[in-house]
């Protein structure tokens, strides 16, 4: 099949159904974010490291996209009581990924996803992205067709 080229390992699999998942839910997630998900919603612990090296070759095959958003963390100086010092604001930037609808290779990837969830769990993608269990079973279902290492 087409999309196993695509989705080379299970950290693929699952990177790409968080992100599904995210945006669905209208969450704008980072790669720490991904990394939290893919724990809570599926259950699937990887390293900070191996999941942003992994969704950065998923933008590369042009499958995901990456935007920079502007942020502010509370960087206040507070003493031992908790009062505050000096309130400071400092800007942060980071990386939110993003489906790319736009790529062929995107599209054949849905077209498998939805293929995949109508035969083997006889759902729509939408309603599988929206209820955990599918989600996790949607996942299972595609590592036993990925059938590679778990670590790529």
């Amino acid at each position: 099949m087409e999309a196993t080229r695509l989705l080379t390992c299970e950290t693929d699999v699952n990177a790409v159904l968080t992100v599904l998942w995210a945006e669905k839910a209208g969450v704008r997630a980072g790669i720490a974010d991904v990394c939290r998900l893919m724990a809570e919603v599926l259950g699937f612990r990887r390293r900070y490291r191996t999941v942003a090296r992994r969704l950065r070759r998923l933008e590369e095959r042009g499958i995901l996209r990456s935007d920079l958003v502007e942020g502010y963390a509370d960087n206040s100086l507070v003493d031992a009581k908790g009062a505050v010092k000096v309130h400071r604001l400092s800007r942060v930037y980071r990386r939110v990924y993003t489906p790319n609808e736009r790529s062929e290779e995107f599209r054949r990837l849905i077209g498998f996803l939805k293929a995949v969830c109508k035969e083997h769990l006889g759902v729509e993608l939408e309603e599988a992205l929206a209820d955990s269990f599918l989600l996790t079973s949607l996942a299972e279902k595609l590592k036993g067709l990925i059938s590679r290492s778990p670590d790529c």
